[in-house]
């Protein structure tokens, strides 16, 4: 009975001195590593920015006290700014174009970790410095397999950072000129109306048609090629207006408006082929940042290319840009 007692004496002891040690060890852990790529920084930061796109190069090994045993398939949520990935939650808390973001990874297990991407821009390309910082939070087993956390998780750093160049640096360049210019004032017959991403393209072609057929009704002349006013881009809807410049003032009927619209100092990205919007905004708005131009909405695309006669998308040409806001200085 006695040796009993001082068994289960030796254990609480034991007990103490381990969770008191596991409170004198460091709650959080920093890693560091970067990574030179020779493909441009649209590119790579677009890899980043939406976690849709971080299953082409981000594949988790175990990462111990991080992952229990679970599905290895991502699971993409609100518009790829939040994921779940081999039971961890990926959310993209803060991102700032072309520049920097914020990841935050929770765990089954009580293990929070913060990711701070920078991307800077090189000779060659781009260099991507990414900083993990993990709490350990209060659970002393957590904080005694620190440092097999640690090596583990340097070890998936450096593999993903390798996996990023190798697939970024094949991607093909992005064709995107963006600089300042300037809308002259005109007029045009539009129709407004609200669409999902999904039925763009259908609900564009109606409306064109109708703008068409007034057009003719009325004698008018186009006088430069057709444009898209997006006032509105939620994930469900848009609110649009597709317009049609014009040689003269018209009437407005009950499908189509006549509009008139005043001269605007713009930021405009010529997009040559078929490319990812997002990687246009971004353009725009990073040129926006490092010129220190104020931008307005809305956004505008004008639609240079034909695409009846000209149906490869490749070969298509598109502007698309920001009004300049008037307390921005002007180029």
């Amino acid at each position: 009975m006695i040796l009993l007692r001082r068994i289960l004496l030796a254990i609480l002891l034991l007990l103490i001195v381990f969770v008191s040690i596991a409170f004198l060890l460091p709650r959080k852990i920093n890693i560091r590593h970067s990574v030179s790529i020779s493909s441009q920084r649209v590119i790579v930061f677009d890899q980043l920015s939406k976690l849709s796109n971080w299953p082409n190069w981000f594949q988790l090994k175990t990462v111990s006290g991080l992952e229990k045993t679970g599905s290895k398939k991502w699971t993409i949520l609100q518009d790829g700014m939040v994921a779940d990935y081999s039971n961890l939650s990926f959310h993209i808390s803060r991102s700032y174009s072309y520049d920097s973001l914020f990841v935050d990874v929770t765990s089954l297990k009580g293990i929070d970790l913060q990711a701070l991407i920078l991307v800077f821009d090189t000779i060659s390309g781009c260099t991507v410095n990414c900083t993990l910082q993990f709490d350990l939070g209060t659970n002393p087993i957590n904080r005694w397999f620190g440092w097999k956390i640690r090596q583990s998780a340097e070890k998936s750093l450096r593999q993903a950072m390798q996996n990023l160049n190798n697939y970024a640096s094949g991607l093909p360049v992005s064709k995107i000129k963006v600089g300042q210019s300037s809308l002259k004032a005109f007029n045009a017959l539009v129709i407004r109306d609200t669409s999902t991403i999904e039925m763009l393209d259908k609900k564009l072609a109606t409306m064109y048609k109708k703008l068409s057929a007034s057009l003719l009704r009325q004698k008018l002349k186009p006088t430069g090629p057709p444009f898209l006013i997006y006032y509105s881009i939620q994930s469900k809807s848009l609110d649009i207006e597709a317009g049609i410049p014009i040689n003269s003032t018209a009437k407005s009927d009950k499908m189509v408006d006549y509009k008139e619209f005043s001269h605007q100092n713009i930021i405009k990205a010529s997009v040559f082929g078929k490319q990812d919007k997002t990687l246009v905004y971004n353009a725009l708005e990073y040129y926006a940042k490092g010129n220190k131009i104020n931008i307005s909405e809305p956004v505008w695309e004008i639609y240079l290319t034909d695409p009846v006669s000209v149906p490869d998308s490749n070969n298509w040409q598109t502007e698309i840009f920001y009004p300049i806001s008037f307390n921005s200085p002007i180029k």
